[in-house]
């Protein structure tokens, strides 16, 4: 090869590097705004609204959360399934957005609700035993007037999926 062909060569070589650099950045997989196709989703009414719930109801995905979750629709929400009803505590680590929880007994009565601040390592106890937990948009839970002993129509069957 002549020194103009290597030259010619290393040049093409370093375009193409060039534009390879210059080529569209993806959104990292883990995190970003919800994406209600990432798991599976209910429609559950609550206090006469209905929402959108991704279903959490394995370890892996109850410790992943909301984690990463930049923001989510006025209509959305994640609720957590556990195999039995006993005291629980959530935090919001890597939890960038503001959320309100909603803890519910295995009779699906609401056990307490709290917000939520984002980022924050303090555990948000549950104060009784709770089967499930329903994380909506900060001041949603304030807006539904949700209290302690009102009743919220979880189905039956993500129960048996529980791990």
């Amino acid at each position: 090869m002549s020194s103009s062909n290597r030259s010619h060569s290393v040049r093409l070589a370093c375009v193409l590097l060039l534009l390879a650099g210059c080529s569209e950045k993806k959104a990292p997989s883990s995190g970003g705004s919800f994406e209600p196709q990432a798991l599976a989703t209910i429609t559950l009414p609550i206090a006469g609204k209905s929402f959108t719930l991704q279903v959490a109801d394995d370890v892996t995905k109850r410790e992943k959360g909301l984690m990463f979750v930049t923001s989510m629709p006025a209509d959305s929400g994640m609720i957590f399934v556990f195999p039995a009803a006993e005291p629980r505590s959530f935090w919001m680590k890597n939890t960038p957005i503001d959320l309100d929880i909603i803890y519910l007994g295995a009779n699906r009565k609401v056990v307490s609700v709290h917000t939520m601040k984002a980022n924050t390592l303090d555990g948000i106890d549950s104060g009784g035993d709770a089967q499930y937990a329903i994380e909506l948009n900060r001041g949603v839970a304030g807006q539904l007037k949700l209290s302690v002993g009102q009743v919220v129509d979880v189905p039956g069957d993500l129960l048996g999926k529980a791990r």
